[in-house]
């Protein structure tokens, strides 16, 4: 089939639109838009690449003066001289405000990295992260040891309380609790009192069954 001259620019009208749409969308580009003393609105574009160093203005007061970086790492600055020496301020994201004063000149320039420096890189990364586990390991190690030796002093400290000092077998293996003084003993050299269960089965006069209490005499420390 073949086409006339004729069709051609009606067939490239519906085509191009439909190229377009499948297109991936333009990077995103920094805009800055201000009227000057003479009325005129200019309106000035670019990508991070396309930087503007000190540009005279004419900026007139009381006028819109627009910027938005679009997510370009870029920022304006606003000059009240033409050498650019003398900042009236400066927008790094978006400025939408009326001059409040006429201004002499402006500049487009690359924005610092926000904290002074930039991002860590993959192998900077990795390296904390070993950094981090070593020494969650070493600490752990240490821990362990002193742990080890808190037990081994302990089991040390309970054999040596659990020597029997006597001279007789019937003695009373004496405890060695490490406290300097004697501890006080709770009725010292006094009687016991007795229930009961301790008191001395006798037979009465009347044949009947008497308990009468036997005096225990309490040992003296």
């Amino acid at each position: 089939m073949q086409l006339s001259l004729s069709v051609l620019p009606s067939l490239l009208t519906t085509i191009i639109p439909l190229i377009t749409l499948t297109l991936p969308p333009p990077t995103t580009a920094w805009a800055f838009a201000y009227t000057n003393q003479t009325g005129s609105t200019r309106f000035i574009h670019g990508y991070e690449s396309d930087l503007r160093e000190c540009t005279v203005a004419n900026i007139a007061k009381g006028k819109l003066v627009d910027y938005d970086s679009q997510g370009d790492r870029v920022c304006v600055s606003i000059y009240r001289d033409e050498t650019c020496t003398d900042s009236a301020g400066y927008a790094c994201h978006t400025h939408v405000h009326n001059a409040s004063a006429n201004f002499a000149a402006y500049s487009i320039y690359p924005r610092e990295e926000e904290g002074g420096g930039g991002g860590l890189s993959g192998g900077a990364i990795a390296g904390i992260v070993v950094g981090v586990v070593a020494a969650c390991a070493g600490a752990g190690g240490l821990l362990g040891l002193k742990r080890s030796g808190s037990k081994r002093r302990s089991g040390e400290s309970s054999a040596r309380g659990h020597t029997a000092h006597g001279d007789g077998d019937g003695d009373v293996g004496v405890r060695d609790s490490g406290v300097g003084g004697p501890s006080e003993l709770m009725g010292d050299a006094g009687l016991s009192e007795m229930s009961d269960s301790h008191r001395v089965v006798e037979l009465g006069d009347n044949g009947r069954v008497e308990r009468r209490p036997q005096m225990k005499v309490a040992e003296l420390g």
